[in-house]
């Protein structure tokens, strides 16, 4: 019966990040288009490095090297998990806040936050069940 109800709590757990998800998308993708369409070079080149880093990723994410860098930052505590997630998340989001900026800067200081806080939690829960397998 814990088990039922834990399963129903993460459901709804997880469609209120979902729906958070959605709002902050739907209040930054259309800064976001208007910046692409009259921002000049700044915004363009930021969408080429998050395409390009996106790729990157995937590419990386197929060697055995790299899997176990991950696994070694994930396994050797929260801080360098943490780290390796703000490297790995936060400095490409960074460099795209900085090459195309909001109309307002709390726009984009709540949306970064936003982005990095549900990035650390779906983060964080595949690192959970990958430690919680292994207990049992």
């Amino acid at each position: 019966m814990p088990a039922t109800w834990e399963l129903v709590y993460r459901r709804v757990f997880y469609i209120l990040l979902s729906v958070v998800a959605a709002l902050v998308l739907w209040r930054a993708l259309p800064t976001v288009w208007e910046s692409l369409m009259t921002g000049g070079w700044r915004p363009r080149a930021a969408l080429a490095l998050i395409v390009g880093w996106y790729v990157i990723m995937r590419i990386a994410a197929r060697t055995n090297r790299f899997r176990a860098l991950v696994e070694r930052c994930q396994s050797s505590g929260l801080a360098c998990g943490l780290s390796f997630h703000l490297l790995l998340l936060g400095l490409p989001l960074g460099v795209f806040a900085y090459l195309a900026p909001f109309h307002r800067r709390g726009d984009m200081f709540v949306s970064i936050v936003v982005m990095l806080i549900l990035i650390s939690i779906f983060a964080w829960r595949s690192t959970r069940k990958i430690h919680s397998d292994t207990l049992q």
